[in-house]
């Protein structure tokens, strides 16, 4: 990410719209960017990535028709946003950044957190260990509801729940590659906003834990 605001400094930009998943990355933008309007948006698609941390290229690939992008009210007559209008993405405006953000990562964190522990698609992944399901997603939410964005476990599950139960995530492919990946911009950024307001996350906690143990030893299944 410093590395990344690094660049866009050199570039002397007016409007930066960063569709990065997690939290954190806004700030490190504005900090880098001062005067520049930046925005936290989020964009959802069925793709799948390929390549990452191996021979050539990474790869990304849009599968089915989903292709939507959400920001923030205030940011819906940017120049950078009538831009994406003039393409096939699906642009839609959903409140301020924070909730933007959570919105998304309320349920993208569960998804890539349950599916990257046990090394298995959505279905399974939900029902492998429902004491620890439970508890992981009440932690999560009442981490998003602290922040802004009111939400229980029992919705977080039905979210999922409505996924295809063959549905994977690219934190799942970086594990199985033998790499963190997102781990920290999705799991870190949750606990750590959980942590500024006082709520524990002891399940969160353990399963980030078993995801880089994954990681470390090369991905094989808990």
């Amino acid at each position: 990410m410093a590395d990344a605001a690094a660049l866009l400094t050199g570039t002397a930009p007016v409007e930066v719209v960063s569709l990065l998943n997690g939290l954190d990355h806004v700030g490190v933008l504005r900090s880098a960017l001062p005067g520049v309007r930046v925005v936290g948006a989020t964009i959802a698609g069925e793709t799948l990535r390929t390549g990452a941390g191996g021979f050539g290229p990474a790869l990304v690939r849009h599968r089915g028709t989903l292709l939507r992008a959400v920001v923030p009210d205030d940011a819906a007559e940017l120049g950078l946003v009538a831009a994406l209008r003039d393409t096939p993405i699906e642009v839609l405006t959903g409140g301020t950044d924070t909730e933007v953000l959570w919105k998304k990562l309320r349920f993208l964190a569960p998804l890539a957190l349950l599916t990257s522990a046990w090394g298995t698609a959505i279905g399974d992944a939900l029902t492998r260990d429902p004491d620890l399901t439970t508890g992981l997603l009440a932690e999560i939410a009442a981490a998003a509801t602290a922040e802004g964005v009111p939400t229980t476990g029992e919705d977080l599950h039905g979210i999922l729940s409505g996924f295809p139960a063959s549905m994977r995530s690219s934190l799942q492919s970086d594990i199985e590659a033998g790499h963190e990946g997102e781990l920290d911009a999705i799991g870190g950024a949750v606990r750590r906003r959980a942590a500024a307001h006082g709520i524990p996350t002891p399940i969160l906690d353990d399963v980030i834990g078993r995801i880089e143990t994954r990681a470390a030893a090369g991905a094989h299944p808990a």
